[in-house]
């Protein structure tokens, strides 16, 4: 019987899982795997969200194709454990997706459906649906409803849930996050395992893309991934409150640029901002997901970005109650 041992990296950072994900992409079939987990230390919220659908996504094709799986070494980590990260792609040891409640500054990994977020909405437009979510979730983070960080982090949270429910064909949201207040900074990952960046942009047929880099590129653009208006909602007026002029991508990206770093990978590509510098690296991802790491010690920075990539009809529309810095 062939058997192969598939190492998953000690670090569960960025750089670290997308090239983990490179090499489970060439391994040949095998009778047998064994997943070592024995060297998994230091864990990031991107890096395990975007490790744990890797290997989730690994092990269901590879079973389907009569193969058969062990894990050796997950008694190691205990965080990893509580974070739902062994859960998350199958292996029956710690905490599940969301049975943790999240604690002081921080969130497990977890998971919403599409399908839920729609009945709470009821016949109220999607949007409201997903701005309580994405309130829970920073609320959970900074350990605060009120004043200019939360309000940031909401809003960002708010837009990029959206661009799962509007444009992946998904029906499930992944996400984990951490504050560090000792270093002013804020982590949220938000991922789909859905149509990707590149087929979900040839759906428009002003946008001929031919690759994922390509795809990725044009997604951060003003203007590019717009929503259609929600069908659920009771009047035509309820559709511009929650339909943008494809600013989401644009509007995250710009803010983590300002202060922070904002990364998406999708298909066969990673595409990553921190300030005016852009990095594209090859990986392999079913799917799409998006790393936010924002400077919550530099609103200033914030909000002059804010005042630069949010068009004053969007700001309008949405009201200062909806917009970063604004009141709850």
């Amino acid at each position: 019987m062939s058997e192969t041992r598939i190492h998953v990296p000690p670090e569960l950072t960025e750089h670290r899982v997308l090239a983990f994900a490179n090499e489970l992409d060439t391994l040949l079939l095998q009778d047998h795997y064994v997943v070592d987990l024995s060297a998994v230390g230091h864990v990031e919220p991107f890096g395990m969200l975007v490790c744990s659908s890797i290997l989730r996504t690994f092990v269901r094709k590879q079973k389907e194709r009569g193969s058969t799986f062990t894990a050796v070494g997950h008694t190691e980590n205990s965080y990893a454990a509580h974070m739902g990260f062994y859960q998350a792609f199958g292996l029956d040891h710690g905490k599940k997706p969301g049975e943790a409640p999240g604690g002081q500054n921080y969130l497990p990994i977890s998971r919403v459906s599409v399908k839920d977020l729609y009945a709470d909405a009821g016949y109220r437009p999607v949007g409201e649906a997903i701005e309580r979510e994405a309130a829970r979730v920073s609320k959970v983070l900074l350990q605060q409803t009120d004043g200019a960080a939360a309000s940031r982090v909401r809003y960002a949270l708010t837009e990029m849930m959206r661009n799962v429910v509007e444009h992946s064909c998904s029906d499930e949201i992944w996400y984990a996050g951490q504050c560090w207040p000792n270093r002013d900074c804020v982590e949220v990952a938000i991922l789909d395992e859905g149509v990707g960046v590149r087929t979900s942009l040839q759906r428009k047929p002003k946008y001929r893309v031919n690759t994922d880099e390509e795809a990725l590129r044009l997604a951060i653009q003003k203007g590019v991934s717009g929503a259609v208006p929600d069908p659920d909602a009771v009047r035509a007026a309820e559709y511009d409150v929650w339909t943008n002029a494809g600013y989401g991508l644009f509007i995250v990206s710009s803010l983590c640029r300002t202060a922070g770093h904002f990364s998406i990978v999708s298909g066969d590509a990673c595409l990553s901002t921190q300030g005016e510098e852009i990095n594209v690296k090859p990986t392999k991802f079913i799917g799409t997901a998006v790393r936010m790491k924002l400077d919550t010690a530099s609103p200033e920075k914030i909000d002059e970005a804010i005042q630069t990539v949010i068009p004053d009809e969007t700001a309008s529309r949405r009201g200062k109650s909806r917009l970063p810095g604004g009141s709850v």
